[in-house]
This record gives C-alpha cells, structure tokens and sequence, in this order.
C-alpha cells in the first residue's frame, strides 16, 4: 500500500469496528506484498523478455492491487 493510500485511509472517518479492521487489514496487506514481491520480480524479469507482456503484467498488477483497496473500502463502509 502507498503512503498516500496509507494517508487516505487513515483520514477516513470510521466507526471503531471498522478502524479496528484496518488495523489489523493493513498489515496483513503488508505481508502479502512482502510475499508477491519475489513472483512479482520473477514475472517481471519474465515480461521484459517476452514482446507486449510487460504492459499487460503492469496493468493486471495495478488493476488487482486496486481491486483490493477497493474492497478494503467497501467493506468497512458497510461496517458502519
């Protein structure tokens, strides 16, 4: 996670359940970075041989990571 999505999250104005939630999401959220960064090396070094992968792993990547900040979000809005 970014420190600006680190910023964003932290100004949200949660109820305790939800704060209490990212609490414990965020670095759980960490630790999985810490374990993809490896394949995401590997995939990376892959892609840069392979003509047009290279964008699409990026965009895949990126799209994914969104997608979980998204549902992070989602959820705790609903825990309100």
């Amino acid at each position: 996670m970014t420190a600006d999505g680190r910023e964003w999250l932290a100004a949200q104005p949660l109820p305790l359940t939800a704060r209490e939630q990212v609490t414990v999401a965020v670095p759980m959220i960490d630790a999985f970075d810490v374990q993809l960064a490896p394949l995401t090396k590997e995939l990376r070094d892959y892609a840069r041989r392979q003509t047009g992968s290279k964008a699409l792993i990026d965009r895949v990547y990126a799209a994914e990571k969104s997608r979980e900040l998204l549902d992070a979000v989602h959820r705790f809005a609903r825990a309100r």
